[in-house]
């Protein structure tokens, strides 16, 4: 009896050395077979890295979220990150640039800016982009990009805060009055209904005024 325990037991001790050797070797198998050993940056002209020595090693394994978010907070100037996994041992970085919009008069300078309101940088002689005179009223940024973003490009050339009620957009054609409002994006969506039906018609209004319920156009 002593004899056959034994050899149970020796049989049971023999599988799970046999498991552990397998596991070992698909463990070693996996490792070398997705190692990171090409990491390629595609897109804008900025200088983004990885810290190559922290990182992990294993494709399988590589944190992408976790490496983006890191990626995007130490680039300011980055738009969006996406980072794909090319297997077996690569990852490709595709990175978007923040574009500029618009420049915006400060009380010492002009900046550009984008979409979202992030400083680019100085306009120097960027004059393509419409002119934000805003009286340094942070508050009416954002609103301010919402009219930029909503014409066709070169088509607006400044917006002015006229009072603490009025944003004045002047295009190459027309004078547009905007009230200020959180509802910027229904007065937008207005203006662009407005300026479509005209542009087809082949004439284009002096004056739009959109400070109210219906509005106010003036040839």
């Amino acid at each position: 009896m002593k004899f056959i325990r034994r050899k149970k037991i020796g049989r049971i001790i023999f599988a799970i050395l046999i498991v552990i050797g397998i596991t070992i070797g698909l463990w070693i198998a996996v490792r070398d077979l997705f190692q990171i050993t090409h990491v390629e940056v595609i897109g804008a002209q900025i200088d983004v890295r990885i810290d190559q020595e922290k990182m992990n090693k294993n494709l399988l394994f590589f944190p992408t979220q976790k490496i983006r978010t890191q990626l995007l907070s130490q680039n300011p100037l980055v738009e969006n990150i996406e980072i794909q996994k090319k297997f077996p041992h690569t990852i490709r970085i595709i990175v978007t640039s923040r574009m500029p919009i618009a420049r915006v008069a400060l009380s010492d300078r002009t900046v550009l800016v984008d979409r979202e309101g992030v400083v680019i940088g100085l306009s120097g002689d960027a004059d393509n982009f419409p002119l934000l005179s805003l009286n340094n009223d942070e508050s009416l940024l954002i609103e301010s990009l919402e009219i930029v973003a909503g014409m066709e490009q070169g088509e607006l050339l400044s917006i002015t805060k006229i009072d603490n009620a009025t944003l004045l957009a002047k295009s190459t054609t027309t004078d547009i009055y905007f009230p200020q409002s959180d509802q910027i994006q229904n007065k937008v969506a207005t203006l662009q209904s407005i300026l479509s039906g005209f542009r087809i018609k082949g004439t284009l209004p002096k004056v739009i005024d959109l400070r109210f319920e219906k509005p106010i156009v003036t040839f």
